[in-house]
């Protein structure tokens, strides 16, 4: 007799509307009969995995065996481990969600793996990164020695990809290994290695050593989370000045000499004792670092009125700048509370705003400092939030451009999870967040906290995680540790309930794309750093004046991602630096959206870009009142805009259609084209709701595609002569002909040639 789980009547959140509405029989058979009341039979799929070993023990035999078919196997044996037990703890329908997933990862990689053993398709090989060898910045990405299953070793690009960031990665570090994951965090602040004053926890730092060589040895790379934000209360209580402020994890004062010298004493020793040739390679600085509402900070005021002399000189010019009438230092106010937003139009809070930025990304490079001179080669970054776009964000010390050249590398702590209703299209600020950080600071871009999915009991739409993480990786990102291995399995108030070892298709999507990441990553780096012709300009200044500025920016940037054409981001940094012409030689569209405030330095330099023949950048204005403040909120002179000679386009601002056909127009008017147009075959139009990419001169020519929509769609390349292409995609685990139809299900990815036309 088969071993049947009865699952009993629970309440079970309806399947999305979208999905139910598009794919009525393909609902029916993802969710299977268990979602519709049936029991849940453990036999049957303990006996599907049983075919499954049998079949990959003859590839092992016949030498066809690869790593996907490893770690679909290995995920599958766990998984149908953990279901036995969640089903004795109740944990539907996260149970029955597993079920489904379980036996359809199995019926997919059986298909697989029978057609491989009949000679009709070939294993898929992926290179692994060799354990002795420690990977290098190179440019923006980074690089070591791999080995192909061969044995071939070259050095290439790389991506790191694994898990964090507690007991459970600690624990399963070589089964992780085993699937293929080749980094992960581990969080060891402060207060986990002084027990009490003078009182130093070897104990535990032994343990997260024995770990480290642990992970070493399986070629699994450590960074090492050494946030301060885990502060000892005991160092509170006996300098009560050092708290400091309400605002995020980290209460401290970032200039008390005392707190400076603690952090650097415990970063030193910690990175000292901790550290083998070679691991942990990378050093996590701060956990989400904010820095506002400072109101027991005895050092705020003294700095502000410093910053404030140094910039102006005197007392007149800054009355000059921004028409006051202060009759001291001591009367300019300064903002250690946060005001309330919307924000009035307050002269002073750009100062503000730039004073503690530029304070915070002090403190995060005097933090990186003392872990490079520990002398044990560790590379650096700040998992920095994406607090770029609101009012209230931007006035909390965080701007990522700053962060990310206070350090080795850019980090962050972003991910995409995908709601019921908003598609893709409507969660790309991730991919501006990551797209600013990747050209800004040219830096390899970590993200060692990377939210794919959230806990809980709803269900998760196939692709949800791969479409993003591939989507990351295109925009920068060379390293992630996801968000989090880990089960406590607790009755009540558990946040794990949900996450990673709950979900089997989820987990399988994550490793999969970091592997195909691994195998595909020169190609990646292509796509990436494909040329720019259009740019974006990200102020903060509009940011922090404007309440609609985030509308602006992420919708004319999610536009644009749709269009075909590789789309970078400028700040407003780079082009007061006149940084342009150096990161984007090929920029000739310049996209200003909702850019109503911009600091003098940069209107200036604007209109020097725009006004030069020989670099021939036009301007795309989107909404109203471009450019018509400066940084103080005062108004200025934006003639220049009507000039003949300048070509400048401005386009309103309704809806996203009239905002597609509008930037598409100008961009057509300024001799922008795309080379190759994905055509939607039922409409006959340019494809919405699509990211797609293309890269590489010559033919055949490289392309990435991402359905970002829950609607499946069928398309076709078309070159610019309206002569139809071919496509072939060589991300798929199983070998297809090119064809002239671009089939796409729900949040698919493609990588793959356009081929030329026969």
């Amino acid at each position: 007799m088969p071993t049947v789980h009865t699952i009993g009547n629970t309440a079970k959140k309806a399947p999305g509307k979208t999905l139910a509405r598009l794919f009525p029989g393909l609902l029916a058979c993802l969710l299977g009969a268990s979602l519709a009341g049936a029991p849940i039979d453990t036999a049957a799929l303990s006996s599907k995995l049983r075919t499954l070993q049998s079949v990959e023990d003859k590839l092992r035999t016949s030498g066809k065996y690869d790593s996907y078919a490893e770690m679909r196997l290995r995920l599958a044996r766990r998984f149908l481990d953990y279901l036995r037990h969640d089903i004795t703890r109740h944990r539907e329908p996260l149970t029955e969600y597993a079920a489904r997933d379980l036996n359809a990862l199995m019926d997919q990689e059986l298909e697989r793996v029978q057609a491989i053993l009949a000679g009709k398709q070939s294993p898929v090989v992926s290179p692994r990164r060799i354990q002795s060898d420690a990977p290098i910045i190179v440019d923006s990405h980074l690089e070591q020695k791999v080995v192909w299953p061969d044995g071939t070793v070259v050095r290439r690009p790389i991506f790191l990809f694994g898990f964090g960031h507690f007991g459970g990665v600690q624990r399963d570090i070589d089964f992780l290994a085993s699937l293929g994951c080749n980094f992960c965090q581990v969080e060891l602040g402060p207060h986990h290695v002084w027990k009490a004053e003078g009182v130093w926890n070897q104990e535990v730092v032994d343990r997260y050593r024995a770990f480290i060589r642990q992970a070493d040895s399986a070629g699994v790379l450590v960074d090492l989370l050494l946030s301060p934000h885990y502060f000892p209360k005991w160092q509170y209580k006996k300098h009560p000045d050092w708290l400091a402020h309400s605002g995020g994890f980290n209460k401290f004062s970032l200039d008390r000499p005392g707190l400076r010298d603690f952090l650097k004493t415990t970063f030193q020793r910690e990175i000292r004792e901790l550290s083998i040739p070679g691991n942990p390679k990378s050093v996590c600085l701060m956990n989400e670092p904010v820095f506002f509402n400072a109101w027991g900070d005895p050092d705020t005021r003294p700095l502000w009125e410093k910053y404030l002399k140094h910039k102006y000189e005197t007392l007149d010019n800054l009355n000059d700048c921004w028409e006051t009438d202060y009759a001291g230092w001591k009367n300019v106010p300064d903002y250690k509370s946060t005001p309330p937003c919307p924000l009035k139009p307050d002269p002073g809070l750009y100062d503000w705003m730039t004073f503690n930025d530029r304070r915070f990304a002090g403190f995060n490079h005097w933090l990186s400092n003392c872990v490079h001179q520990s002398g044990t080669g560790a590379l650096t970054h700040v998992k920095a939030t994406c607090r770029e776009f609101t009012q209230y964000n931007v006035m909390q010390g965080v701007d990522v451009d700053l962060l990310a050249q206070a350090a080795d590398m850019a980090g962050n702590d972003w991910g995409c999870i995908l709601s019921e209703e908003a598609d893709l299209t409507q969660n790309l600020p991730f991919a501006l967040g990551f797209s600013i950080m990747h050209l800004a600071c040219g830096h390899p871009l970590v993200n060692s906290e990377n939210h794919l999915i959230r806990g809980g009991t709803s269900d998760v739409r196939p692709n949800a995680v791969r479409a993003p993480f591939w989507l990351q990786a295109v925009c920068g990102l060379d390293a992630s540790a996801a968000w989090s291995w880990e089960k406590w399995d607790k009755p009540e108030g558990d946040w794990t309930l949900g996450m990673w070892l709950y979900r089997p298709r989820a987990t399988e999507e994550y490793v999969r794309t970091g592997m195909d990441l691994m195998r595909l990553m020169p190609d990646v780096l292509a796509l990436r750093n494909a040329p720019c012709r259009i740019a974006v300009l990200h102020s903060r200044t509009t940011a922090l004046r404007y309440p609609k500025y985030a509308k602006y920016i992420k919708r004319t940037f999610s536009v644009l991602m749709q269009m075909g054409l590789p789309v970078g981001v400028v700040t407003e940094r780079m082009i007061a630096d006149r940084d342009i012409a150096k990161k984007l030689p090929d920029l000739k569209v310049l996209v200003l959206p909702g850019s109503v405030y911009l600091p003098d330095n940069v209107y200036t330099n604007l209109k020097i870009l725009a006004a030069n023949t020989g670099r021939d950048v036009r301007l795309i204005g989107v909404g109203r009142n471009i450019a018509k403040y400066n940084e103080f909120a005062l108004p200025r002179d934006v003639d220049f805009l009507n000039d003949t000679s300048i070509l400048y386009r401005n386009l309103p601002f309704k809806n996203e259609a009239e905002l597609w056909a509008g930037l598409n127009t100008a961009l057509a008017s300024f001799g922008v084209r795309r080379e190759f147009t994905l055509i939607d075959n039922t409409t006959g139009q340019p494809v919405h709701g699509v990211f797609y990419r293309i890269a590489r001169s010559g033919s055949p020519r490289l392309a990435t595609v991402v359905n970002m929509t829950y609607a499946p769609i069928t398309c076709h390349w078309q070159d610019g002569n309206k002569n139809t292409r071919a496509f072939r995609d060589d991300l798929a685990l199983v070998h297809n002909q090119a064809s002239e139809h671009v089939v796409l299900s729900p949040l698919q990815v493609l990588c793959g040639d356009i081929q030329p036309r026969r």
